[in-house]
């Protein structure tokens, strides 16, 4: 093969790679899906919740259901930027403020501000079962 038609194949390939791994990055760092979160230090009845991230018209969308507490609270202010997933809502007469980061594929860490403190705060991915 001469080397004219071997620098653009190069070219092509390098390309082709770039964008495959820029497609994969995206997807393990998507927050999107249902999680089950746990906050052993937070009060008792909010310590263990479920979370159900969606996407609508480009926008994230963050439900919280506290069952022990008859709570479904949808968040507010949700943004996902630089790999930080960032929300707040209100409850009980305050706002709570979750700062998360993926550690791995299916597990997002971070703390829930609230005037009491930071209260760490963990999110498992439950994956779907597949039949």
């Amino acid at each position: 093969m001469n080397t004219v038609l071997r620098i653009p194949l190069m070219m092509l390939l390098f390309a082709f790679a770039g964008v495959t791994l820029c497609g994969q990055a995206t997807v393990q760092n998507n927050p999107v899906g249902n999680w089950n979160a746990s906050a052993p230090y937070a009060p008792e009845g909010f310590q263990v919740s479920k979370a159900s991230i969606t996407k609508v018209d480009d926008k994230l969308k963050v439900e919280m259901n506290f069952e022990e507490m008859g709570y479904k609270l949808y968040a507010e202010q949700v943004s996902f930027v630089e790999g930080v997933l960032k929300f707040s809502f209100y409850i009980e007469g305050e706002d709570v403020v979750i700062r998360l980061k993926f550690n791995g594929l299916d597990k997002l860490e971070g703390q829930a501000t609230t005037s009491m403190g930071d209260i760490p705060l963990v999110l498992t991915r439950i994956k779907p079962v597949v039949k």
